[in-house]
């Protein structure tokens, strides 16, 4: 990938609630091509 990019990410607050989650999009300028990954977690056991 080159220099000539778009990178847009949108976060879940993770202070709020036990599961969190990650969207990213990415646009080439040079071959406008995109990409699109997503992450999420989830916990297993409440702490406090």
């Amino acid at each position: 990938m080159g220099r000539d990019y778009l990178h847009l990410v949108l976060l879940s607050n993770q202070m709020e609630s036990a599961s969190s989650w990650r969207l990213m999009w990415t646009h080439s300028m040079t071959d406008n091509g995109n990409m699109l990954a997503g992450y999420g977690e989830k916990a297993l056991t409440i702490t406090v």
